[in-house]
């Protein structure tokens, strides 16, 4: 891709997939978050509270970055912000020494909020993209949580 160290090798044959998947990110995720702003969340946090919701129980924090391939400093962040807005609480585990994330009955009716909006949104994505584009972000998806993006990355 990059092997050169002249700024005419940005001018390449084969598109950079970086820079791909970060259009198509921000396009498509754009879409969700203006469809469930009402709610007051933006669809991150929506998948974020969702992920704890629909676990057996509290998340340690690694836990949740684990399943969700998101870094250590990541899933601080989110949850201190998600935390301040008073839609997770983090309670001491069984040890007394780890933290668990449950979602607080506000941050619940905050998703409750969101589900009209967020099926929209699929609705939309489903249309633009069409059963054989939906398939095949769903390839990727179930190729890659099989696989590297449910490592631990922090």
């Amino acid at each position: 891709m990059y092997n050169s160290t002249e700024p005419q090798a940005l001018n390449r044959a084969e598109p950079c997939y970086a820079a791909a998947l970060r259009y198509v990110s921000r396009v498509l995720l754009g879409g969700y978050d203006d469809a469930i702003r009402e709610s007051g969340l933006t669809i991150a946090q929506l998948d974020l509270l969702a992920t704890v919701l629909t676990h057996n129980g509290p998340l340690r924090p690694t836990d949740l970055g684990q399943l969700m391939a998101m870094s250590r400093s990541t899933v601080t962040r989110d949850l201190a912000r998600l935390q301040r807005d008073q839609l997770v609480t983090l309670m001491p585990g069984n040890s007394g020494r780890e933290l668990r994330v449950a979602v607080t009955e506000q941050g619940k009716q905050a998703v409750l909020r969101a589900l009209p909006g967020w099926a929209t949104a699929q609705k939309n994505l489903r249309g633009r993209l069409g059963a054989n584009g939906i398939q095949a972000l769903l390839l990727v998806y179930e190729k890659l949580k099989g696989g590297e993006a449910s490592h631990d990355r922090g």
